[in-house]
């Protein structure tokens, strides 16, 4: 039954190489891609940032709860959301 829901055990894979402007990594499930646009979760992970000094799990607790609510207000079910985020650190200046 789960295939015919759209379960799959093949995992969508991106490459993307790291620019020195980039500030966070985020992994996420499409509990989350279905109900965020990217911006929206770049967004999130800024703010929460900003209000916990940089506490990767703060930012993921922040992004998986919009995305529940963002669940129930749009669907009867909530699929799987899971996060995991990474803050980059900024570019050492050359000497």
């Amino acid at each position: 039954i789960a295939h015919e829901i759209g379960v799959s055990h093949r995992p969508t894979i991106r490459s993307y190489e790291v620019s020195e402007s980039d500030r966070l990594l985020l992994l996420a499930s499409d509990g989350i891609w279905d109900m965020l646009e990217n911006s929206e979760a770049v967004d999130i992970a800024a703010r929460a940032s900003a209000d916990c000094t940089c506490d990767p799990l703060h930012a993921c607790e922040q992004l998986c709860e919009t995305a529940r609510r963002a669940w129930e207000f749009k669907e009867a079910r909530i699929d799987d959301i899971s996060a995991v985020m990474a803050f980059l650190p900024p570019p050492v200046p050359a000497s």
